[in-house]
């Protein structure tokens, strides 16, 4: 059989429009992002050509980021890789992430004593989801500080798991993922054998995939705005008043768009956290 081929495209950008650029990437299907230094490498699974994305990446800095026109110059490059080459990349980027005091996440190649502290054991392979990222961090943050033995959780396009998984080890009853990319649902499966938590139901699909007479405690998604909004009545919709949702992959200048889309659905926002360029959302159904 041919392995199935992914191209990988690395963007070589300047520190002050590196968020922007992954948020783009993200947004036109990249499936992960490895960043080194000063260069993205980003991971399609199917052909991008080099002048396309040149020339809307140019447009969308031009039309979000004005100010940092004079600061960018933009030197991109795509190579084919085989499907049985992703670990490797990933494991030359990898390492100790810490998410908190009390929250590490470790690539499954290296060792760490647990020391009384929540170790997750992640290999994202094709999925996204490293906690690298720090949408994905604040969200772990959030999930941590309110997580019950009587939630039941869902996390909507788990990539790795990550969240959901997490939301086990920190005590939730029972937890459910999906995610529209079936290697994701593949993905999550492994992780949460290595983690050795349960129950966790996972679904390729959107929300709608997931058990329709099954209501929420806890909903994370950390997607990006354009994604989070289309999702947000249907999310509402799965909680009973009371209960939270965190939302996440939202730019800092995305803020009062959220907000106003939350309001519309009965979703008030309690408290925002911030890194770099980054938000992330604890809301309430009211």
């Amino acid at each position: 059989m041919t392995p199935k081929m992914y191209y990988q495209l690395t963007v070589s950008v300047t520190p002050e429009i590196s968020e922007w650029v992954s948020t783009f990437l993200f947004e036109r299907g990249c499936l992960g992002i490895v960043e080194q230094g000063d260069q993205l490498s980003s991971y399609f699974d199917h052909p991008v050509s080099i002048n396309v994305i040149l020339d809307n990446l140019c447009t969308y800095l031009n039309d979000v980021h004005p100010q940092a026109r004079e600061n960018y110059h933009i030197n991109i490059s795509v190579k084919e890789i085989k499907d049985c080459d992703w670990n490797a990349e990933w494991k030359k980027s990898l390492s100790l992430i810490h998410v908190d005091e009390s929250t590490v996440i470790k690539p499954t190649w290296v060792e760490y004593p647990r020391d009384n502290k929540v170790v997750i054991e992640l290999d994202p392979e094709m999925a996204f989801g490293s906690g690298e990222h720090p949408t994905t961090r604040m969200t772990l943050t959030l999930i941590h500080q309110h997580i019950t033995s009587e939630n039941r959780f869902l996390d909507i396009g788990t990539g790795t798991g990550i969240l959901a998984i997490a939301a086990l080890m920190y005590g939730a009853r029972e937890a459910f993922a999906c995610d529209i990319d079936p290697v994701a649902a593949h993905t999550t499966q492994r992780n949460r054998v290595k983690n050795r938590v349960s129950p966790l139901y996972v679904y390729t699909g959107t929300l709608e995939a997931v058990r329709p007479d099954v209501k929420f405690d806890m909903i994370a998604a950390n997607l990006n705005r354009s994604e989070i909004i289309k999702l947000l009545p249907a999310v509402s919709n799965r909680l009973n008043a009371g209960n939270r949702c965190f939302l996440s992959g939202i730019l800092d200048t995305e803020h009062e768009m959220i907000v106003e889309a939350c309001d519309r659905v009965g979703l008030c926002v309690s408290n925002v956290l911030s890194e770099q360029e980054w938000l992330a959302f604890e809301t309430q159904k009211i």
